[in-house]
């Protein structure tokens, strides 16, 4: 009986697919998006699972970052439906108290005082189920839509001390900062690594050398002010995973930037680009 979870990651630039039997990962595939004007993406995905021959049993993708938000949270004790009711007002100061989000939780422990310590989350109605309508059209049926904070968290789930993962996205650069089993904090770089992957393949590196500094110093600086405000969690561990974590440059002005020298990606998966690590993620069981 076929027993196999997928996990969907659709960048700004490529899609990233990873599959999971009982052994761990048995697969994973990144493929450039197709050109403006080109495949749609249900299409796309349909091309790609015949392409790879890929079969699985269930699926889950990560949504993007613009379109939800998640928050640690520490609460007094209460039941289950007190809470759902309560996230709403927690997280109304991103989502104004509007009716167009799902909101959800998921209990990291207790706190010393015997309350709840959750990280919760909330997500644009529209942009799932315009998700789950896309995968749908592509024949495949998600039965979970998480943020990136999950997906990332389940990669480092066995590993102990603060963390800080490092997304070099195409079109952003993501920080997130773990601690104790749940997300701490999310920070946006804006401008991602595509003008300096151009120039890199353009053959200009004074440019290319320029904006990967640039971004270094962004990623450092956004680390330090963090630290300020809570010095107990200054990363001990940073993980640069994305598209750009491929980029020799940029991986050399981060080295030299960043207070805390970046670990190897391959300790929390040996294969596959740094691109795929949030597919991983959601090819985890929902705990």
């Amino acid at each position: 009986m076929l027993r196999r979870r997928a996990g969907f990651d659709v960048g700004s630039a490529a899609l990233h697919i990873a599959l999971r039997s009982k052994n761990g990962i048995e697969r994973v595939v990144s493929e450039p998006l197709p050109e403006e004007g080109g495949l749609g993406l249900s299409a796309f995905l349909k091309e790609i699972r015949k392409k790879y021959r890929l079969r699985f049993d269930s699926a889950a993708a990560v949504l993007p970052q613009s379109e939800c938000v998640c928050r640690r949270l520490k609460l007094p004790a209460m039941t289950d439906a007190q809470l759902r009711l309560d996230l709403e007002y927690e997280l109304r100061d991103s989502t104004q108290g509007g009716d167009g989000w799902i909101y959800d939780y998921a209990v990291i422990g207790k706190t010393e005082n015997g309350g709840l310590d959750i990280m919760a989350a909330a997500a644009r109605k529209p942009a799932v189920e315009a998700l789950r309508e896309t995968f749908r059209r592509a024949g495949i049926r998600l039965d979970s839509v998480i943020p990136p904070e999950e997906a990332y968290g389940n990669l480092i789930s066995g590993i102990s001390g603060r963390i800080c993962i490092v997304d070099l996205g195409a079109s952003a650069v993501r920080l997130y900062i773990y601690s104790g089993g749940g997300c701490e904090m999310t920070q946006v770089v804006d401008g991602g690594c595509l003008d300096a992957v151009r120039a890199f393949a353009e053959g200009d590196p004074e440019f290319c050398g320029a904006v990967c500094r640039s971004l270094a110093e962004a990623v450092r600086s956004r680390i330090y002010f963090y630290g300020l405000s809570r010095p107990e969690s200054v990363p001990e561990r940073i993980y640069l995973l994305g598209g750009g974590a491929s980029l020799p440059p940029l991986k050399e002005a981060l080295w030299q930037a960043l207070p805390v020298k970046p670990s190897d990606p391959r300790l929390l998966f040996d294969g596959g680009d740094c691109g795929c690590f949030g597919a991983i993620g959601a090819s985890f069981e929902r705990r």
